[in-house]
């Protein structure tokens, strides 16, 4: 009966999410289950808090809040958060959690599931960008005015310093610098000088 009640939350948990996890008192992770080697990219995870994975920025304010809720012992459903893998690209990734107390009401760590929501957020961010993209051109003064929009929207959506739109100069066989955008002065005649 314990093998099949095991074996049913097995198949649930697979249902449910990517991965199920367990944390102790002080939220380093002491369980999980799942591919989250390859999701990660790391070996492991055990020893670890969730916000002292390789790759993650754990100094938004979402995170302050996140590790209050955690200090509370309270429940929590879909903290959202990104990571960076070694190649530079963002994963998204949900949590659910609750508490653990012992048989004495003493806190003992969490569980919980979780889930890879790369595909969605960027689906999500990608039709934001297309609206406000085509937005940015139908009010643009000109071309160049509206490509300048166009290269800070899709920057800011991917967290990039600067970019610069060139034309190919048929003539003299070589590209033409036409419009740049950066964050700072220094970006954008960093590129400008290229």
């Amino acid at each position: 009966a314990l093998r099949q009640s095991e074996e049913r939350f097995r198949g649930l948990v697979k249902l449910s999410s990517d991965w199920y996890w367990e944390q102790d008192a002080e939220f380093r992770f002491r369980a999980v289950t799942g591919d989250t080697r390859n999701l990660l990219g790391i070996d492991r995870l055990e020893g670890l808090r969730r916000w002292e994975i390789p790759g993650i920025e754990p100094t938004r304010e979402d995170w302050r809040v996140h590790r209050a809720t955690l200090e509370a012992h309270r429940p929590f459903r879909d903290f959202e958060y990104e990571y960076t893998d070694r190649g530079g690209v963002r994963h998204f990734l949900s949590v659910s959690g609750e508490p653990l107390f012992d048989a004495q009401g003493r806190f003992t760590g969490y569980r919980g599931t979780g889930k890879d929501i790369t595909t969605r957020v960027r689906a999500d961010l990608m039709q934001h960008l297309e609206h406000t993209i085509a937005a940015e051109l139908a009010s643009a003064e000109n071309e160049i005015a509206g490509t300048v929009e166009v290269m800070r929207t899709i920057c800011q959506v991917d967290r990039w310093d600067c970019a610069r739109y060139a034309e190919f100069d048929a003539q003299r066989g070589m590209l033409r610098f036409i419009a740049s955008w950066g964050r700072s002065e220094e970006h954008t005649s960093e590129l400008q000088s290229r």
